[in-house]
């Protein structure tokens, strides 16, 4: 199990970005090409160079149990205490799963996942808290992985009702009525 907190800013672009031109083929007939903006390319990059010190000795080639928690900053409209209450839901874009397809791309690049076809459960959250809390937090594992903090497997986690397994600052989450 691998769970990992990176300090950067979540997701802006998708990958659903990318830009074609016409070219001409070797044989004379007109064929697209496609390519990804630069601001995509270079978030990917970031991404890449922030994740390779975690990366594992042999990527999982199992069945994969990936959850993902996004936290962008918060808005600069959110009151004192809405800001107060932790955490709070991000309803706006980039979609969930179309801000992941290029970071499980970057994971399966350098060598996390064996293909991202093996990703049986996906969890993606967004939220927006405070700055010391932007990031990535990111646990994957093979399914019936055995957690090393606890020595429970994977399923018996999910099926006890715990559906989150990427640690939380204090007062962070949904529902939270924390201290003013």
């Amino acid at each position: 199990m691998i769970s990992i907190r990176l300090r950067c800013a979540p997701p802006t672009k998708t990958s659903q970005g990318k830009r074609a031109r016409i070219v001409k083929g070797k044989n004379g007939k007109l064929i697209p090409v496609f390519f990804k903006k630069a601001a995509t390319s270079k978030e990917l990059d970031d991404w890449r160079w922030l994740v390779r010190p975690y990366r594992p000795a042999v990527p999982i080639a199992d069945a994969v149990v990936f959850e993902c928690v996004l936290v962008y900053p918060y808005l600069a409209d959110t009151s004192k205490r809405d800001r107060a209450r932790g955490w709070l839901p991000k309803i706006s874009k980039p979609d969930c799963d179309n801000a992941m397809k290029g970071f499980v791309d970057v994971l399966v690049d350098e060598q996390f996942l064996v293909d991202d076809q093996r990703i049986a459960r996906f969890v993606v959250e967004k939220y927006h808290g405070p700055d010391a809390d932007v990031g990535i937090y990111l646990t994957i594992g093979a399914w019936g992985g055995v957690d090393a903090g606890t020595g429970t497997t994977v399923e018996a986690v999910r099926l006890a009702g715990a559906t989150r397994q990427v640690e939380r600052p204090r007062g962070a989450g949904p529902g939270h009525a924390g201290a003013v």
